[in-house]
């Protein structure tokens, strides 16, 4: 089992970009992979990178401009999602709780 720091050291930004996946992801996908990842399966993890990166992105490079800084606060948002997932309240979004991330970082990244 993987562990923080490298477990995300293993993921590359900018592979398997589609702009469109997390719309075509089914709905309760979310709830299920969050579970899976509390549960010990990090694999669930990877499925919640790959369908969620370029959104992060997006919103990260709509605040600060700079695609090789949005790539590592993308980044940043990763690793912080994977340390403190056992705060995630698990009524919410994860996709809102994810928004809220990578809007914070991205706003400590211009101070």
């Amino acid at each position: 089992m993987r562990n923080g720091a490298q477990a995300i050291a293993g993921y590359k930004l900018g592979t398997q970009v589609n702009v469109g996946r997390v719309a075509e992801m089914p709905i309760d996908t979310d709830a299920s992979l969050v579970e899976r990842f509390l549960g010990g399966d990090t694999t669930a993890f990877d499925a919640l990178f790959d369908k969620y990166q370029s959104y992060v992105y997006r919103i990260v490079y709509g605040i600060l401009g700079n695609a090789a800084e949005a790539q590592d606060v993308t980044q940043d948002v990763f690793v912080q999602v994977y340390r403190s997932f056992h705060q995630f309240n698990r009524t919410a979004r994860f996709a809102t709780w994810l928004y809220r991330i990578a809007v914070n970082r991205s706003v400590d990244r211009t101070r």
